[in-house]
């Protein structure tokens, strides 16, 4: 069983999209709420249903919605993943994507690549007294980390 705050960008169009489709088919929210997890297999409350068919709450409004088609921009960011790569979720929800390393121009390299994509990157440096100084580059992107994940 899903979570609406499970679901990936494209997911979460795509079920809004199909709920506001069996409401313009006729179906009562308690019915839309049945089929969505019968067919589905996602559980959302009847207050959801009802909000997003009437539009007023759009479910995009608060996650910024980037490009992830194929691109070597992506690519670049799925091997720099696969290696040094963490994520995580802190304080509030904020899905982080971070890069902590001793090079700076791959630091560079990979704000470059999240910049193309349309996430928001900060860069930095950090000179902790037990390790070595590192640069990092920290995003927080929702749609990259369920991406990601």
């Amino acid at each position: 069983m899903l979570r609406v705050k499970d679901l990936g960008q494209k997911e979460l169009e795509v079920l809004v999209n199909y709920v506001r489709g069996l409401r313009n088919y006729g179906l009562s929210y308690s019915e839309i709420v049945e089929r969505v997890y019968m067919e589905k297999g996602v559980k959302i409350s009847k207050a959801t249903v009802l909000r997003w068919c009437k539009e007023k709450h759009e479910p995009f409004n608060k996650i910024k919605l980037l490009d992830l088609s194929p691109s070597p921009a992506l690519s670049y960011i799925l091997g720099a993943y696969f290696g040094d790569v963490t994520i995580g979720i802190g304080q509030k929800y904020k899905y982080r994507i971070r890069l902590k390393v001793v090079d700076r121009e791959f630091t560079e390299a990979f704000a470059k690549a999240l910049k193309e994509i349309g996430a928001n990157p900060r860069v930095g440096y950090e000179n902790d007294s037990t390790r070595v100084g590192r640069w990092y580059v920290e995003s927080t992107t929702k749609s990259l980390y369920m991406f990601l994940k």
